[in-house]
């Protein structure tokens, strides 16, 4: 959590610069590509980004859960997930037996909304902005 509040802080003071020397992450102001990575930030990844840390607080909150492959009906509720720790086990995880504890019902991300982020990234992806942004 505090990694997005942090995020979220770096943001507004990113956006709040004025000049355009040599930035190690320029906002959408500042034009050009990056040196460190010859990749342009406009507002289209600046908006993805901050939804993504929305999505992850949502999911890290309980209020959304995360969806298993093999259980339709039910999503994992992260919050529950680190909050009650159990012995993990990555098997029984994937399999299920190991997240049946954390399973409820209620909203499950979707590999749309997901999707609907990455998007905004272009052809460099969501990981390569994720790994620069933080």
């Amino acid at each position: 959590m505090e990694m997005i509040r942090l995020s979220r802080e770096d943001w507004k003071a990113i956006r709040a610069e004025t000049d355009n020397d040599h930035e190690w992450l320029p906002g959408p102001q500042q034009k050009g590509a990056s040196p460190l990575t010859g990749l342009e930030v406009g507002e289209q990844q600046v908006q993805a980004w901050l939804a993504a840390l929305d999505m992850a607080e949502d999911l890290l909150k309980g209020r959304t859960l995360l969806p298993h492959f093999r259980i339709a009906d039910k999503g994992i509720n992260m919050k529950r997930f680190f909050d009650e720790p159990k012995t993990f086990d990555l098997v029984l995880s994937i399999t299920g037996p190991a997240i049946a504890p954390y399973l409820e019902r209620g909203k499950i991300l979707t590999s749309e909304e997901f999707n609907q982020i990455q998007r905004q990234f272009g052809g460099a992806g969501f990981l390569t902005f994720a790994l620069w942004f933080n």
